[in-house]
Parts: C-alpha cells; structure tokens; sequence
C-alpha cells in the first residue's frame, strides 16, 4: 500500500481525463476528488503523466489498483495509460453511462446528479475490486 500525507493507506489509484473544459470533464473530475477525499482511493495526475514525469510514472506503477476514467469518447486517460504501460483493472467512461459531452466552454452545464453518479460508479467499481 502506498501511504499518502494527511490520508489513510490506499491501494487504490484513479486517473481521471481531468479536463475542465467540459460538462463531462468536470463531472470526472468532481466525483474523482470525492471518492479521493472519501479515502477510497489517490488521483494520479495527468500533467505529470503526461510529461512523463518520472516520479509520477512510478508512484502510478505502485498502485495494486489503477481506475481509468475518460468523460467521452476521445479517451484521452485510457490512451495515455496504454502509451505509459500503465496496467489498470477497470475503464469507465461517461459515454457509456450515458452522460453526453456538450461540447467544448460547457463546464458550467455540468450537473450535480452526473457527478453523483459517476461518484458512485466510482465506489462501486472499487467495492467490486475489494
């Protein structure tokens, strides 16, 4: 298990397609901050992914357990995954729960009951996992 500052131990890592630039970005990155501050699980950060970061590429490969989530059909995290050799045991992409991107600047459309769901998805996939 990785111990991180200030949280309890967890094996548990998500990488989440963290854009804001859209109501599906911002629902992916609202429900991965709340199961991270539920303790379920840590966020892996994309910048540093994708900068190749070596420390970051490394504290990724430690996680027992990686969640890929994407907000549409670009799949901009599973992609980055898959260049880095990053193994992950579950994808989730917003797509397929049924949550429509309204395109590019509609961070503001994004919607508590979209988040609530991707959250739970979210806990649901890791209760699945344990």
């Amino acid at each position: 298990m990785i111990s991180l500052k200030g949280r309890r131990n967890t094996e548990f890592a998500i990488l989440p397609c963290g854009s804001v630039a859209s109501n599906t970005g911002v629902a992916v990155t609202l429900a991965t901050l709340e199961v991270v501050r539920s303790g379920k699980a840590a966020a892996l950060s994309f910048p540093a992914l994708v900068h190749e970061v070596r420390r970051q590429i490394k504290l990724a490969e430690e996680f027992k357990h990686i969640i890929v989530v994407d907000g549409c059909k670009n799949e901009c995290a599973r992609k980055l995954a898959e260049y880095l050799g990053l193994i992950y045991e579950a994808y989730l992409n917003l797509a397929d729960l049924g949550i429509k991107k309204l395109g590019p600047f509609s961070s503001a459309e994004c919607s508590d009951e979209d988040v609530k769901l991707v959250k739970k998805v979210l806990l649901d996939i890791i209760e699945e996992i344990e």
